[in-house]
């Protein structure tokens, strides 16, 4: 729809805009005597008006187009808000802390995520440069597109016309694009683009009524009114034209009040009351287009959170497999394997190793199929494109049920567990022979409390029972990027994984040259394919077709110096010199470019940050970058922009800025789901901003202190506070938070015991405490404290005497372990004891009228944590 949109501007000929801008001088038209020329301004409007309705579509085709349901689960939904700088703080202040709260509760219960685009909230001062004209027209077109070309549009028109921009201001690409009309403003051609030609039904345009001007004291009357006879000539028109343009209902005038001054940052202001109905009117409106876009929303059902990881990795696919690679030898080769056919000799067999996690004991001798397929080769040499053609490719098979997983996909892509999760339930749907994913709380229940043997446990079940079940169906089972998993302990990666499977799966991984996953795959035979460089023709082929998307060429000298960097054979290194030559806009000085870059991918990545920060103008480009390198999880667009503000304020940082910030990020980040969940497009990118901005411990530590004060104070998403916060508060060394957060938080309970273990140890003393050593002592609780509950675990159903004293787990069921104080924290307490919880006097050789010694469980009591100190040590 978007395209066709497009087209239909760019058919308009150049003979038609000379002839509808003949009469028109933008040197006259900035020259001070001929702006007092009423004939001449009256003549230029017209003129100007004649060249935007050639633009016009017909009223005909203005009908509200309803969203077909294609896809089951969230969607997003965009209000572009325009107008003028200086006149409409109040209004804007009535959408922000009134409309767009309620609207985006409204929005939730249908499964609607709204984003606002303000991009004038926020700034300090009326910002003029190309950059941000093209800024806020390319956020009018993520808004056409996602809506079929009607976007949900707010407009607010007083009594200024906006900024005329000079035609040098404007560069000849944008002018083109988006059918620029000269001496008109910026403000209207947002309105002209989003929804003006197409007669968009979901635009709304509010309009103050004059009234209230009369009592603005005339020292601000400049920030309120427009002086120049162009602009206010524009103006009138402009309302008259709206009016005939759209429906009653689209143009709604509004009345206000001057309500007296005040002092907003220190500069007195205006205050303009009594907006009440104009909020009303504009909720209302947005409430009744939206719900006859997207109908019947109420009552679909919220998808899983594995529903909506299926779906973001298949979105990552189709987007994959589209990328251009010259590897059809690879691919055929991988398809043959996943068909099952005989394997030749094109894969090497790997040797067999000294297993360790991945035992054969444990997996019993009754899988006997095919062996694993590793697919190897250094970073950046297209091993997730080529895996993705293959599931791509294989899903067209009807006879053949393929699963995959890709790390670095979307932002919790990395996590094992939800990799097992999904296989898990995959698995089952085959031997239940259906397609139906488990419902939200039957995943909560069965998978989010399991720990890694109970994983390991489900899966070998599942394979083993796979062959005796009616579905004879092949599998093929997809795994790109093992390397990336997080796995907090080397000696259980890849335990997960089977040997081998049975007779009607076979298996692909994906690593780079990373030792760990390297060994852990040696550990059994498997076939081996290594990815070769690409060879020049190839790669040329790659920069010539990645180039021509953007009416760009090089010519047979810049081949050649390219022809002689080492990195010419690797896809990731093209694909980002691609991106820096597109972005050069001297022709004139190319040839220097091309000889500056890197001849390395990871000296290009260090030199494209470089540029990414030198040319930053938001001051928000470094800490982004470091932000997103540091996320653990899921990190959104709104979670970013807002850290990128002041947490502690709970203010985001301007929307212009962060739309700038997010445009030269663009061909680095991948964007994924309703959410707009940020990852980078490759995990060497991540490498090089660790490397380059993360050197430093005190540089981690300030981003996790960062996204930990977020997550804390201001998210809105309760899985993410249990998912990542305690992770960020442990990283930070924020340990006095983060036993606070899981002793008292109510969502803390929901931490697996487990995981809770894992947060409390990095909270204990280091040293010893094992009886045998002198000056150690028992861990005391008192008699009255034994009774009481919670005291360890929020919302506990255990007292203090069956709760661990670490965690708070309970302690009953396996054989406790008897908690102990190191040397340093029981000072003191030789004969007599604290209790640990009130502080009260224990006396230890009075079992009648003391206390009891407190426990630790099996968790926080194995093997040599037993005999570590129990007591925490907080900062």
């Amino acid at each position: 729809m978007y395209r066709k949109y497009i087209s239909s501007l760019q058919n308009v000929t150049g003979e038609a805009i000379t002839r509808g801008l003949s009469n028109l001088s933008v040197e006259d038209l900035n020259h001070k005597d001929v702006s007092n020329d009423t004939g001449h301004v009256s003549r230029t409007v017209q003129e100007c008006w004649k060249y935007i309705e050639s633009q016009l579509s017909p009223s005909s085709q203005n009908e509200r187009k309803i969203m077909s349901e294609t896809e089951y689960g969230w969607k997003t939904v965009r209000v572009f808000v325009s107008s003028t700088f200086t006149d409409f703080y109040w209004e804007r202040e009535a959408l922000v802390k009134k409309v767009f709260p309620e609207l985006r509760e409204w929005c939730e219960e249908r499964k609607l995520y709204l984003i606002e685009c303000d991009l004038r909230w926020g700034i300090p001062s009326d910002s003029t440069t190309h950059q941000t004209v093209r800024t806020c027209l390319e956020e009018i077109d993520k808004c056409i597109v996602e809506t079929g070309g009607q976007p949900f549009f707010l407009n607010m028109t007083g009594e200024k016309y906006g900024w005329i921009p000079k035609g040098s201001e404007i560069l000849e690409e944008t002018r083109k694009q988006y059918q620029w009309v000269p001496n008109t403003s910026i403000t209207f051609m947002e309105v002209l683009h989003g929804a003006l030609r197409t007669g968009n039904p979901n635009a709304l345009f509010c309009m103050r009524q004059p009234d209230v001007i009369k009592d603005i004291p005339e020292s601000h009357l400049q920030r309120f009114q427009d002086p120049d006879p162009l602009c206010q000539k524009h103006l009138k028109v402009y309302k008259s034209k709206l009016v005939e343009r759209f429906s009653k209902e689209q143009v709604f005038s509004y009345t206000s009040k001057f309500d007296g001054m005040t002092t907003i940052q220190d500069r007195e202001a205006v205050v303009i009351g009594e907006l009440d109905a104009f909020a009303s009117y504009i909720l209302q409106f947005f409430k009744r287009v939206i719900e006859e876009k997207y109908p019947n929303r109420k009552e679909m059902k919220s998808p899983s959170y594995l529903e909506e990881e299926f779906m973001l990795h298949r979105k990552f696919v189709e987007q994959k497999a589209n990328v251009l690679i010259s590897r059809e030898k690879e691919l055929q080769l991988l398809m043959d394997y996943a068909l099952g056919k005989p394997v030749t000799v094109q894969f090497e067999m790997g040797s067999k190793g000294q297993p360790m996690a991945r035992d054969e004991k444990f997996w019993t001798s009754d899988l006997t199929g095919d062996p694993i397929l590793c697919v190897e080769g250094k970073p950046g040499y297209g091993k997730t494109t080529l895996l993705a053609k293959v599931v791509q490719r294989m899903s067209e098979h009807n006879d053949v049920s393929v699963f995959y997983h890709f790390c670095g996909s979307t932002g919790s892509s990395g996590n094992v567990n939800l990799l097992l999760q999904r296989l898990l339930v995959y698995l089952s749907q085959i031997l239940a022979d259906t397609t139906v994913l488990p419902q939200e709380e039957v995943l909560e229940e069965e998978y989010r409390t399991k720990s890694w043997d109970d994983f390991r446990e489900d899966l070998r079940s599942l394979l083993t029972d796979l062959p005796s079940s009616k579905r004879n169906k092949p599998i093929l089972l997809v795994f790109d990027a093992v390397d990336q998993l997080q796995t907090s302990e080397y000696v259980t990666h890849l335990s997960w994984l089977p040997p081998v499977f049975p007779q009607n799966i076979r298996c692909i991984v994906s690593t780079s040259n990373h030792p760990p996953t390297v060994c852990r795959i040696q550990e059994h035979k498997h076939y081996i394919m290594t990815l070769e460089p690409l060879d020049r023709s190839a790669s040329l082929e790659l920069i010539q077709t990645n180039l021509k998307m953007y009416s760009k060429r090089l010519d047979e000298s810049h081949f050649s110096i390219l022809l002689e960097s080492p990195c010419i054979d690797t896809p990731l290194w093209l694909y980002v010199i691609c991106e820096e030559l597109r972005i050069h806009g001297d022709f004139r000085s190319l040839t220097n470019k091309v000889k500056s870059l890197s001849s390395s991918v990871e000296d290009l990545l260090k030199t494209v940050l470089d540029r990414l920060l030198t040319e930053d103008t938001t001051n928000l480009m470094k800490k982004a970058v470091r932000l997103i390198a540091s996320a653990s999880g899921v990190l959104t667009s709104l979670d970013l922009q807002r850290m990128l503000g002041n947490v502690e304020e709970k203010t985001m940082a301007a929307p212009l800025d962060w739309a700038i910030m997010r445009r030269h990020l663009k061909p680095y980040i991948r964007v994924a789901g309703y959410n707009e969940q940020i990852t980078f497009v490759h995990n060497a990118l991540k490498t090089a901003v660790t490397k380059t901005l993360l050197d430093e411990q005190r540089d981690i530590i300030d981003c996790c202190t960062i996204l930990a004060d977020y997550y804390e104070m201001w998210s809105d998403s309760t899985s993410a506070r249990i998912e990542v916060l305690p992770y960020y508060l442990m990283q930070a060394g924020l340990t006095r938070r983060l036993c606070n957060f899981l002793r008292e938080a109510p969502e803390a309970k929901h931490i697996p015991s487990f995981r809770r273990s894992e947060y409390f140890r990095a909270c204990r003393c280091r040293h010893l405490a094992d009886p045998v050593i002198p000056m150690t002592a028992p861990v005391m609780i008192c008699r009255f404290c034994l009774m009481k509950r919670a005291n360890f675990f929020p919302d506990s159903y255990f007292s203090n005497e069956h709760s661990c004293v670490v965690c708070g787990c309970n302690t009953q069921g396996l054989p406790p372990v008897d908690a102990y104080l190191c040397m340093s924290h029981s000072a003191g307490q030789t004969v007599m004891s604290r209790c640990f919880v009130c502080g009260n006097v224990v006396d230890r050789k009075r079992s009648d009228i003391g206390g009891k010694q407190a426990k630790l469980c099996h968790l926080c009591g194995f093997g040599n944590f037993g005999k570590q100190c129990a007591d925490l040590v907080l900062y």
